[in-house]
């Protein structure tokens, strides 16, 4: 003969205490964790942030240096600048050579666009498509010589006259600098997009001198 044992079921009240501290628990564990994770990601952007910076600004005193030396000493041309965003003043200003003038623009972007298509392609051009199509289609993964390689070649193009602007180069010299961090950290792709931007942010920043705008 068998014998059938029924065990009392738990009371309600006590059921529902036990889920409501299993809940709490969860999302005290998930918020911390969230927590951590924003806070890790802030400290990386701030290194990205201030190495971008840096480097944006010794490109623009690589770029006034060059056409110092090329446009204003050679040929004898004094570029327009707005008041107070040189770093570089001219010293000495040579006799116009107009005969210089279209000379050495073009021997500045045959360079620069030799060594881009030299040693990397994707740095031709202004540089802000490039850093778009990383984000989106390439996990935000950018090539160790982008930066080097961009900052010459812009260097040479235009520091010697070319037509072009400066923000296009500092995009994609400071998102390529976010990304090669995120690279070494070895965080997530979905970090290292973030990384990508904060650099893109801290190159426009320090060409144009407004660092809130980088942060907005």
């Amino acid at each position: 003969r068998r014998v059938l044992t029924l065990r009392p079921a738990p009371p309600v009240p006590r059921l529902r205490r036990r889920l409501g501290t299993l809940l709490r628990m969860g999302l005290g564990d998930r918020s911390q964790v969230s927590l951590q994770i924003l806070g890790r990601v802030l400290w990386h952007a701030a290194l990205v942030g201030a190495a971008a910076g840096v480097v944006g600004s010794l490109f623009v005193a690589g770029l006034e240096l060059t056409q110092v030396v090329f446009l204003e000493r050679l040929a004898g041309y004094l570029p327009l600048r707005a008041e107070g965003e040189t770093i570089l003043a001219a010293q000495h200003v040579t006799r116009f050579r107009p005969w210089l003038l279209w000379a050495i623009p073009a021997i500045g972007a045959l360079a620069g666009g030799a060594i881009s298509a030299r040693f990397a392609p994707e740095t031709r051009g202004g540089g802000s498509d490039a850093i778009i199509e990383a984000f989106h289609q390439h996990d935000g993964v950018v090539r160790r010589r982008v930066p080097l390689v961009k900052a010459i070649a812009s260097i040479l193009t235009l520091g010697f006259g070319g037509s072009g602007g400066r923000e296009g180069p500092t995009m994609q010299i400071g998102g390529a600098l976010g990304s090669l961090v995120g690279r070494y950290l070895r965080v997530s792709a979905r970090e290292r997009r973030i990384l990508l931007v904060a650099g893109t942010a801290a190159g426009m920043a320090a060409v144009f001198r407004t660092p809130l705008g980088a942060a907005l």
